[in-house]
């Protein structure tokens, strides 16, 4: 799902959806999100802030679809096929 929407702005569908990718800005190289987290808007808006800054900060694990910057999601029947246990 693109990180931004068709006006460019912060694309808040994504809030509260679950990342299927480990998201990582190299430096510092901490990840942002990793697999099974769930999306928030504050994660949405740093991953946002640093996508202009590609010179000096990379972004890995972010998908693009031509030139839309996007996040791999859980889909909804794959978030319920999860056992109690995998949630944790």
């Amino acid at each position: 799902m693109p990180l931004l929407d068709e006006q460019d702005k912060i694309n808040s569908n994504l809030n509260g959806w679950v990342s299927t990718h480990q998201i990582i800005p190299y430096p510092p190289g901490i990840p942002v999100l990793v697999p099974g987290q769930m999306i928030t808007q504050g994660i949405i808006q740093y991953l946002i802030s640093r996508l202009p800054s590609q010179k000096r900060i990379e972004v890995h694990g972010i998908v693009y679809d031509d030139y839309l910057p996007c996040l791999g999601l859980l889909t909804t029947a794959e978030e319920k096929s999860l056992s109690q246990f995998d949630r944790l």
